[in-house]
């Protein structure tokens, strides 16, 4: 721990000044509190009370809080940003400061919130599509739950979120499955955000800790990983992977036989109540390097030969999983894959790629430039999973692989036997 600054015998200008300078070099997490302002929410102990009340108290008491003695909070709510220039219209503003916000809270009561034009989508609505659409990871959602009081003027959220203009709003929440932490009055929402905020800033110093070398590969493991050669860089890549996936607790070692079955590493990912073989490759280089690249080839080509296509211990799948050292592109999973008629998604670990017709599934994972940038591309990717609610998909087209497999499995045997 650093030594604190003596100032013992300093004048009182000189340590204000101090003060000041230290402050100065603490910059703010800008917070956004994003809901509805009047309408009523229940008070603990009795009646109700309006949101914009909790809103302006949570916003006293955030900034007031301090860390190590320096705030560092800085909430904003709009009934408090005064006025703004005649060209800029209300959505314009809100969403210039849900881009420049660090951290976004959005409290959920059923209301989409005003239009724009009739018919249209609603101001709470917008502000939530476009924070999970540009920065999903900032997003943190409060859901308020209670019963309706028509003696104290209190809406329940199920009532209002089955009224015409809130059910879009109410299926787009169901449909993207985010997480939402509840509250049911005045005193639990309260503290759902000051658990929110404290998330969101271990989440930031965690995250910020771990990306501020990105981009420094010149020293440390990063270093050594480029000092290998490319079968060297591939193997450690791999077991990388390995170690990390086995160390989630949710995949498994294959079977010694059906191991050895394997050209390449696997595991047995046990995803919705299915045994899914993951398939795991390293490119040593970015995935553009034709050199690189030819060291896993076009494995799902030889799918027929694993394990799934023999209907062992009741494995489905394959799923893929291509960890590139560097980088990758859509246009070479395209060319991968032999077509770009492909269902891709772009990540932050990489992409997610399945072919329709075939059902290969793969994910691409990129910068695994060391084991823990490895292991950060592996933490996104299930984040992704979860966020988008994947798994059932992925089972799904694992299963559709398998039956094509035993069908192809099937015709080679029967012509490598001498069948018509």
């Amino acid at each position: 721990m650093a030594t604190p600054r003596k100032t013992q015998g300093v004048p009182a200008e000189t340590r204000s000044a101090l003060s000041e300078a230290a402050a100065r070099r603490v910059r703010p997490v800008r917070v956004l509190i994003s809901s509805r302002n009047r309408d009523l929410i229940p008070r603990r102990g009795g009646g109700a009370v309006p949101l914009v009340d909790i809103r302006r108290a949570l916003q006293a008491e955030l900034e007031a809080g301090t860390l190590c003695g320096q705030h560092i909070l800085q909430v904003w709510i709009n009934e408090a940003a005064g006025g703004e220039a005649g060209d800029e219209n209300v959505w314009d503003v809100c969403r210039q400061e849900l881009t420049d916000a660090h951290v976004v809270i959005a409290i959920v009561n059923g209301e989409a919130g005003w239009q724009r034009q009739a018919g249209g989508v609603g101001i709470c609505h917008e502000e939530i599509k476009y924070t999970l659409d540009q920065f999903p990871a900032k997003l943190y959602l409060i859901r308020m739950s209670f019963d309706s009081d028509p003696a104290l003027g209190l809406k329940s959220p199920a009532e209002v979120a089955s009224e015409e203009r809130n059910r879009a709003f109410s299926e787009f929440l169901a449909e993207r499955k985010r997480w939402q932490d509840p509250a049911v009055d005045d005193e639990s929402l309260q503290e759902a955000v000051r658990l929110a905020v404290a998330k969101a800033v271990s989440d930031l110093a965690i995250n910020g800790s771990r990306e501020g070398r990105k981009g420094r590969y010149y020293f440390g493991a990063p270093l050594d990983w480029s000092r290998l050669g490319y079968q060297e860089r591939k193997t450690a890549i791999e077991a990388a992977v390995v170690d990390h996936l086995l160390g989630l607790g949710e995949l498994d070692r294959l079977e010694p036989d059906l191991a050895r079955q394997m050209k390449t590493a696997g595991l047995v990912w046990h995803l919705d109540g299915a045994r899914v073989l993951v398939s795991i490759h390293g490119v040593p280089s970015s995935f553009g390097i034709a050199e690189a690249r030819e060291l896993v080839g076009r494995p799902f080509l030889f799918d027929h030969a694993s394990p799934v296509a023999a209907g062992a211990a009741g494995l489905t799948g394959p799923l893929h999983l291509i960890a590139c050292h560097k980088s990758c592109t859509e246009s070479q999973i395209f060319s991968f894959l032999g077509h770009p008629d492909v269902y891709v998604v772009q990540a932050p670990f990489g992409f997610f790629a399945a072919d329709l017709s075939s059902f290969v599934q793969a994910f691409f994972l990129t910068g695994c430039r060391d084991a823990t940038g490895t292991a950060m591309a592996l933490e996104r990717a299930f984040e992704w999973i979860a966020e988008a609610d994947e798994k059932a998909a992925i089972v799904s087209r694992a299963r559709s692989r398998q039956r094509v497999l035993l069908a192809v499995r099937t015709e080679i045997d029967a012509h490598a036997a001498g069948s018509p």
